[in-house]
């Protein structure tokens, strides 16, 4: 008989929980397990009405289940240590295995968020010249963003920068969900303007800085322009951001797999350690957020038009004209004709790639921009590259598929604001709660003024 193991998480859609939950999916379908996910909420966190999930956990028992893992750092909100031990003996004698928060007499597995954040501080100071750091903090009541928040200050202190005291560029705590509330106190509360007092914008998560960077946007501040970002999970978050994220990558599909490594230990009662802990590495994934992989160079400057016998300008004007663009556009479509004939084939689709932005930002068709690649390409101008037409129509679709996933991510987060408000407003008791839910979840749907 298949062993019955369950999943105790707060959320099957927010932040990293989109990656957490299938990784262990597939890691049971590999032991040839049951999984069963207990989506249950933080504990008493009446934010989005949690707590009214809180009950599900009344299912992990002896009669349901043979053991469980517990996304333990995830589920705690403001419970003291010794409330949330008495929260787990529940379980007891059921063995378990815990994520990311130690229960004493129960293994823990967990990732090195204090060194992923520590590499992350530093590459944007070596690499990048990164001075005036700026940091979107987490929950403090969680383990995670606190060793996040002690990475960011390690990395100052090793490169003998200011640790910048609370009050400054460092944010006060704030949950996963409001990156944009802790940008509001950077730049309303504190007067604090990217690219002027701010060269960088670190986050706890990805969720925080993507919404921190939609804040800015709003603001007509822009990540690359004005100031760099990077954020921490690898969650979906980090690439639907115009700008790509740098980001720290947490070993998803490790986690899964040392987790039920020491839970079938556990069913075999082999000789083991009870305090078997593992601490597992993570992995800095580089982006154009900080401003590597940019693929600008600055590859001809005030280059003058020599008419057609010079194959470059006649490029360049076919796109200029095809596409109607005015001549603010030159200093972008001469790099990238240039790259076309002189630089290596990931140098120019890189280039093609970040034009991809503002051409679909300004809402036009992607037919208009197949007959520019196939008049180019019948033209007789351009170089023979093996692939590299295939390739651009292959970067077009991705670039919708993109497109069209943040669009479908932006709906959801419409459907949950909208969920929500639905829940708070059935235990709206008075007006000033009223007035209180409605300005909470209203602007998430995009209503930014009401009247009652």
């Amino acid at each position: 008989m298949k062993k019955r193991i369950g999943l105790i998480i707060p959320s099957l859609r927010a932040g990293s929980s989109q990656h957490v939950w299938p990784s262990f999916v597939k890691t049971a379908e590999s032991r040839n397990v049951s999984l069963y996910i207990f989506p249950g909420g933080r504990l008493n966190a009446r934010t989005d009405s949690e707590n009214l999930r809180n009950s599900l956990y009344s299912l992990v028992n002896e009669e349901n289940l043979d053991g469980c893992i517990f996304w333990s750092s995830a589920i705690k909100y403001t419970e003291s240590v010794e409330e949330f031990i008495r929260f787990h003996a529940r379980f007891e004698p059921l063995p378990y295995v815990t994520l990311s928060y130690k229960i004493p007499g129960h293994p823990c597995v967990e990732f090195d968020a204090y060194q992923g954040m520590k590499n992350l501080v530093t590459h944007f100071i070596q690499v990048h010249g990164a001075r005036k750091i700026a940091f979107l903090r987490g929950p403090d009541f969680h383990l995670s963003a606190l060793a996040r928040f002690k990475g960011y200050q390690d990395a100052l202190k090793e490169a003998r920068l200011p640790i910048p005291p609370d009050g400054t560029l460092v944010t006060e705590p704030f949950n996963w969900t409001r990156g944009d509330a802790a940008a509001a106190q950077l730049f309303e509360c504190r007067s604090l303007v990217p690219g002027r007092d701010f060269d960088t914008l670190i986050g706890s998560s990805d969720l925080m800085i993507f919404d921190g960077i939609s804040y800015f946007s709003k603001h007509g501040y822009y990540v690359l322009r004005d100031y760099h970002a990077g954020g921490f999970n690898n969650s979906v978050e980090s690439q639907l951001s115009e700008i790509p994220l740098t980001t720290v990558h947490i070993p998803y599909a490790e986690w899964s797999e040392e987790s039920f490594r020491i839970l079938m230990k556990l069913f075999e009662k082999r000789k083991h350690d009870p305090d078997e802990d593992v601490l597992l590495d993570v992995e800095l994934i580089i982006r154009e957020s900080c401003g590597c992989a940019m693929g600008m160079e600055k590859a001809i400057k005030n280059k003058v038009f020599r008419g057609k016998g010079d194959p470059e300008a006649v490029l360049v004007k076919m796109v200029m004209e095809s596409l109607k663009l005015d001549n603010t556009a030159v200093s972008q479509v001469i790099p990238l004709i240039h790259a076309l004939f002189h630089e290596k084939k990931g140098q120019f689709l890189r280039l093609f790639e970040k034009g991809l932005i503002p051409f679909f930002n300004s809402g036009r068709d992607s037919e208009i921009l197949f007959a520019l690649i196939r008049d180019i390409f019948h033209s007789g101008f351009v170089p023979a590259v093996s692939g590299i037409e295939s390739a651009l129509y292959w970067s077009i679709f991705r670039f919708r598929e993109r497109l069209a996933t943040r669009n479908q991510y932006e709906i959801e987060k419409v459907n949950t604001a909208l969920n929500s408000l639905k829940c708070e407003l059935l235990g709206t008791r008075d007006r000033n709660f009223l007035v209180e839910c409605l300005a909470r979840y209203l602007p998430k749907m995009g209503i930014t003024s009401a009247a009652l």
